[in-house]
């Protein structure tokens, strides 16, 4: 059986009017730390970059527990739209798709989950990141914007 092969994963690009400063930062070291990890030859175990995403996430959100926080739904909306722009980049049958999972799980389970609150939940209260908040919203627009989420490159399974 041969080596997979490294993945050359592209950073996504912003129009001016999508480059926030405050979240464009926190993106692109979530884009590096998807890009090492998800490599075939990376030693980064999915809750080691579990928790590299975590320490990205906005300061004092104990503060801020219980009240509407646009800055967490900001960063939770680029986060997983980051993550459809670089699953779209693996090709399917490629062992990194089976890393990408491992490593929403390992968010998933990250311990002691906080209880915020997300406009976009109309007021809901969610639990960061047991909840996984923001994906359900980001699949959906991704579905009716490109009518699926994962861009076919291969036709008759000839890659």
């Amino acid at each position: 059986m041969s080596t997979p092969s490294t993945l050359n994963l592209v950073p996504p690009k912003h129009t001016e009017e999508q480059q926030d400063l405050s979240t464009l930062d926190a993106e692109q070291k979530t884009f590096t730390i998807l890009d090492v990890y998800l490599q075939p030859s990376s030693e980064v175990s999915a809750t080691t970059a579990a928790q590299e995403i975590n320490n990205l996430f906005p300061e004092n959100p104990d503060s801020q527990q219980g009240t509407l926080n646009q800055e967490a739904y900001t960063f939770l909306l680029r986060l997983w739209e980051l993550f459809v722009v670089v699953v779209e980049q693996i090709p399917w049958q490629h062992p990194s798709q089976d890393k990408i999972i491992e490593l929403t799980k390992a968010i998933r389970d990250l311990p002691n989950p906080i209880t915020i609150m997300l406009e976009h939940a109309l007021g809901d209260q969610v639990k960061l990141w047991a909840d996984l908040p923001v994906l359900d919203e980001v699949l959906t627009d991704n579905v009716e914007t490109h009518g699926n989420i994962i861009s076919y490159t291969c036709i008759n399974e000839q890659c």
